[in-house]
């Protein structure tokens, strides 16, 4: 609601803000999109100011979408947004089409994917501004999204505007804020009126210039706007104020100096039956139906119609649509302030059973039953459950929060805390809470007396643990392994997820030890079923033992089990998505990534975000093979991304690998920043005490940065056996090092001066090599190691002949450059042959940095090579070939959503991919962008 009294007048004291947000208004105009936060203390025109900013846009033919955040919602998923976005009369949004969506197992991940999708359809017409005033009091669901779809929607013309109370922030508002803020976010921070802005207010709202007088008593509310308005109407309605020749002067003596004084007068010259109604419907919340109000009070509307219309009368309430609202918070808090606490308590009680007889949905009344309810309390457990199992769908945040205070409700060997906390598990895991939920087992195992109860709950947190850190899928798993009396089937599983995590974490030998227990128990039934759950970590100790063929065929056998057996399905973590894996691993990228697109497809249509995001990590895997670098770099920039909208935060296996592959991309084109970061990443990774994999992973990518940086003590620091992806146990399909990092790390070594470990390293891929013949390019790694050990030219050329189907272009330079390299000058025509092929398999792949060093190799060869890039297409020499993929369908009007489904891709990538567009082209919007491709033959189908 507005603070000051009457529409139309200046916005005194903030003239410098409006400027600044005219300066925005033309830039959304000219199709730059942007998030400015307002902030400030209660009272200081937040409201005033977004409603000025509101009527500006509309003048200049933006559409305006607004919604508030509400103390008394705080439980309503998405509450503000959805009130801005599909209350309004030409909303963007369908509600019918959000109705449908609550029937998704995964709802808060594609109502703000549908959400996304209509503000992009949006702005492609008009530019759109949407303001979400008092972001303190927005539900989680609502903070998540703030947090995220500016973010994603950066490229489009639309101005996100939110304000919030800087002193009333919670943890969750104010990390939002804060991402939005690190994003680029410009933040307007509200401080008190000036002494002549005050003046300037009170000229405006009485008609006349203060005196001294009267301006000393204004001074009394410091310049507080709110206050201000609220204490110069009191005295223009009780006349104590005057106005002659243009000057206004005090007529009374006692003047409220106070907001909340002002108010209890105004209550007090309220009747007997006004006061009672109002105080009644502070309980209530900020907005309310006249029903309910009746209810509470205990007659019927038509008895309290009079009241109501003296507190209208009265400024206190106003219509808002279909129901009434306190004017301001700050009202409504003042007229709390009179009751005592008891009585309100009390009042509170009653007013959940009174909305809940007017209909009010159970996540309605959820915030009255937290505050008020007792131990004990059967009816607020039973509310609080329904009102967890109504909007688990669209933020199992919230619900968790609503079913773990049921379950604090409920006392200690009650019947009902067993069903509750399951209950209450499977919404922080379906949240990604996973070190809640693990907490909340940890606090009361008496809760899950039935073992096989507590199995179940920890299997499910060992499938949660997937995304997120490896050794708890360890712990889960072994610890519900640990319980007597589980079920054979229940076990099986147990041992097949103990192998998967010990597999991600690095320890494939005992990964092997859960396979075979596994095997053991699901064949101890007679059921043929129960082996399905066993084949998938079956088939990922094959392909580590080099046994790829029986591997591929377990594979195949596992997901051809999980298409006829629903029940096992869900128990496993997407076999096809450890195909593509292993198809990486064996170099066969082409079936890799018809996987990868079938797969990314499939997560797109069945709205399951935690599965898009495993196809992300996976796709910049095999973008990384297949030399691709700025592909790579996009789909690991986007799956960090996701990780916000999900909860994975910055840890686990998913993460490890995208931060890896981002420094294996920086090290490759020699981006400083770039370089930084993985030197930065490298350590965080060698800090993962959890995790063995990470730490050798973080351990590699140290000896790279350091190689790079040509500190070869520094590279070897950890020793071959760390270092080597065969030092310390087999290489699993999980893990994104290569056989042919074996050819790096013996050069390392010897740079280092320290062959023996360089001989072991060599001895190890030959070994290995020697017992698997057929493994595809294993042969070839074997060699490549060998001729740098022994400064074989003859032996790096058979690597050479070896590698010439090897579909990883870095992979292949690498043997022609260490050839080139290696070949005595006799023979430098051979050497500048081998160089220039290197040269341009790393300049096409956007590898710089090795380029440089092979254009180094040859001109010390006598050749000067000519200057050469990757190149899409003749008129976009700046992009790579996704790059120009994602910018001719943008081009045309097409949605994030549209380019990610035709181009088999994540939103989150297509976003990437823009950023880095915009940054090459020295752009900042949609709009340029599109003017830009007509210019180059790429017509636009919107405006």
């Amino acid at each position: 609601m507005r603070s000051e009294p009457q529409p139309g007048l200046p916005l005194r004291g903030r003239q410098d803000e409006i400027e600044a947000l005219r300066d925005v208004i033309d830039d959304v105009r000219g199709g730059r999109g942007g998030t400015v936060l307002i902030t400030g203390a209660a009272g200081m025109g937040k409201t005033a100011l977004l409603d000025a900013v509101g009527d500006l846009a509309r003048l200049h033919g933006i559409r305006v979408f607004h919604g508030t955040g509400d103390a008394a919602t705080q439980v309503i998923p998405l509450g503000p947004l959805l009130e801005a976005l599909v209350s309004a009369h030409d909303a963007p949004v369908d509600p019918a089409l959000l109705r449908d969506l609550s029937q998704s197992p995964d709802q808060r991940f594609w109502l703000l994917r549908e959400l996304q999708e209509s503000l992009e359809r949006a702005a492609l017409h008009a530019p759109v501004l949407i303001s979400i005033d008092d972001v303190q009091w927005a539900d989680a669901a609502t903070l998540a999204a703030l947090g995220t779809l500016p973010r994603q929607l950066t490229t489009h013309r639309i101005l996100w505007l939110l304000a919030a109370r800087s002193t009333d922030l919670s943890g969750a508002a104010r990390g939002a804020l804060n991402r939005l803020e690190a994003a680029g976010a410009r933040t307007i921070a509200l401080d008190l009126l000036d002494r002549s802005s005050v003046a300037e207010v009170a000229e405006d709202l009485l008609g006349g210039r203060p005196d001294a007088a009267l301006l000393k008593v204004l001074g009394g509310v410091r310049g507080q706007p709110f206050l201000l308005t609220e204490l110069l109407r009191g005295m223009r309605e009780e006349k104590s104020v005057a106005v002659d020749d243009g000057v206004a002067r005090l007529t009374g003596t006692r003047i409220p100096l106070r907001f909340v004084d002002s108010v209890n007068q105004q209550l007090a010259r309220l009747s007997v039956e006004a006061y009672d109604v109002l105080q009644m419907a502070c309980v209530l919340g900020r907005r309310f139906s006249a029903d309910e109000l009746a209810g509470l009070v205990g007659t019927t509307p038509a008895a309290i119609l009079g009241a109501l219309r003296e507190a209208l009368a009265a400024g206190l309430i106003a219509e808002d649509g279909d129901r009434v609202a306190f004017r301001h918070d700050l009202v409504r808090e003042a007229v709390a302030a009179t009751l005592p606490r008891t009585v309100k308590r009390s009042l509170r009680r009653r007013a959940i059973d009174v909305m809940l007889q007017n209909g009010a949905p159970p996540s309605d009344v959820a915030d009255h039953v937290l505050e008020v309810a007792q131990p004990g309390d059967a009816d607020a457990i039973a509310i609080l459950r329904r009102a967890a199992a109504e909007t688990a769908r669209v933020s199992p945040t919230v619900a968790g929060t609503l079913s773990r205070r049921a379950l604090d409700l409920a006392p200690r060997g009650d019947p009902s805390r067993g069903p509750l906390t399951a209950e209450t598990l499977a919404y922080l895991v379906h949240a990604g809470k996973a070190a809640e939920a693990v907490g909340l087992m940890t606090a009361a195992p008496e809760d899950l007396v039935d073992p096989a109860a507590e199995a179940e709950a920890r299997l499910s947190l060992a499938m949660l643990s997937m995304q997120y850190k490896s050794i708890d899928v360890v712990e889960q798993s072994q610890r519900g392994l640990r319980l007597s009396g589980v079920p054979v089937t229940l076990r099986t599983q147990l041992q097949s997820f103990l192998a998967l995590g010990l597999d991600l974490c690095g320890d494939v030998a005992g990964a092997g030890r859960a396979v075979q227990d596994a095997v053991d128990s699901a064949r101890s039934t007679g059921d043929p079923a129960n082996e399905v759950v066993t084949l998938l970590p079956r088939a990922t100790q094959a392909l580590a033992r080099g046994c790829w063929r029986e591997a591929v065929r377990l594979i195949d056998e596992a997901l051809a089990g999980q298409a006829a057996t629903d029940r096992l399905a869900v128990r496993l973590w997407l076999a096809d998505a450890w195909k593509a894996l292993f198809f990486i691993m064996l170099a066969r990228l082409d079936e890799a990534f018809a996987l990868i697109d079938a797969g990314m497809n499939a997560a797109q249509q069945a709205g399951v975000s935690a599965h898009l995001r495993i196809w992300s990590m996976v796709r910049c895997r095999a973008m990384f093979a297949a030399g691709h670098l700025a592909d790579a770099r996009s789909d690991a920039e986007a799956t960090i991304e996701m990780a916000d909208e999900i909860g994975d935060g910055s840890y686990g296996y998913i993460n490890h690998v995208c931060l890896y592959i981002l420094g294996r991309v920086a090290l490759h084109t020699g981006d400083p920043a770039g370089v930084a970061q993985a030197r930065r990443s490298a350590a965080r990774l060698c800090e993962a005490q959890e995790s063995p994999f990470s730490r050798r992973l973080g351990a590699w990518l140290m000896a790279l940065a350091a190689d790079a940086d040509g500190d070869p003590a520094a590279a070897a620091q950890s020793g071959g056996d760390v270092l080597d992806p065969l030092g310390a146990d087999l290489l699993s399909a999980s893990n994104p090092r290569m056989y042919a990092d074996s050819a790096a790390l013996t050069r390392i070594l010897l740079d280092a001066d320290r062959r023996a470990e360089a001989k072991d390293v060599v001895a190890r891929v030959e070994d290995f090599s020697a017992q698997h013949p057929d493994f595809p390019m294993l042969q070839c790694a074997a060699l490549h190691a060998r001729a740098i050990l022994d400064s074989d030219p003859d032996i790096a050329l058979q690597a050479v002949a070896c590698s010439e189907t090897d579909p990883r272009p870095l992979v292949r330079a690498a043997v022609l450059e260490d050839a080139g390299r290696l070949l005595p000058d006799a023979r430098a025509g051979e050497a500048v042959a081998l160089l220039e092929s290197a040269l341009a398999a790393y300049t096409q792949a956007g590898a710089e940095r090795d380029a440089s060093r092979v254009r180094s190799m040859l001109r010390a060869r006598g050749v000067r090579p000519a200057a050469s890039g990757p190149r899409s297409a003749p008129d976009w020499p700046e992009l790579t070939e996704s790059e120009f993929a994602v910018v001719g369908l943008v081009a045309r009007g097409a949605t994030n959503r549209e380019v990610a489904e035709r181009l088999y891709l994540s939103p989150y990538t297509v976003n990437t991919h823009l950023r880095h567009v915009f940054a090459k082209l020295c752009i900042r919007s949609r709009v340029e962008l599109a003017h830009l491709a007509a210019t180059r033959g790429i017509a636009a189908e919107h405006p």
